[in-house]
């Protein structure tokens, strides 16, 4: 599996400028940064790293995307869930809900991983942790 570690690297350092303990299930903090949307980071429970940004429409908030992690037991960020909003085009639905992951709902590790998917998925993230940096979320 491959770890996400300039995304970690980053979101650690936002936490860090917060004081914001990420290790403690339920804390989040918002990221802001002029011309972009919002970024929200949460511990979702179960050593799960929530990372999107975020925008409204018609009332209803959406991601756009939506990485989620889940922090291994050697503390890196394994990314394994990809979430963006559907659009049509040309008769295809483009964007969804990608899982390259099982985790275990009780003990918070991987029962299994789509191995070729979920690194692909760490090189988006990493691409993504640079693009938060160029846009000055830091």
């Amino acid at each position: 599996m491959k770890p996400s570690n300039r995304m970690q690297k980053i979101i650690e350092k936002m936490a860090k400028a917060r004081d914001v303990d990420l290790s403690k299930p339920g804390t989040h903090f918002k990221a802001q940064s002029d011309g972009f949307m919002d970024l929200v980071i949460e511990n979702a429970g179960l050593n799960k790293i929530s990372v999107a940004h975020y925008y409204e429409q018609n009332g209803d908030l959406c991601q756009d995307p939506e990485i989620c992690f889940l922090v291994g037991c050697d503390g890196r960020w394994y990314p394994y869930e990809w979430t963006t909003p559907g659009v049509m085009m040309f008769g295809r639905v483009i964007g969804g809900y990608k899982n390259y992951g099982e985790v275990d709902g009780v003990r918070g590790e991987f029962k299994t991983v789509a191995r070729n998917g979920q690194r692909k998925l760490a090189t988006f993230a990493n691409q993504w942790a640079d693009n938060l940096r160029m846009q000055r979320f830091t």
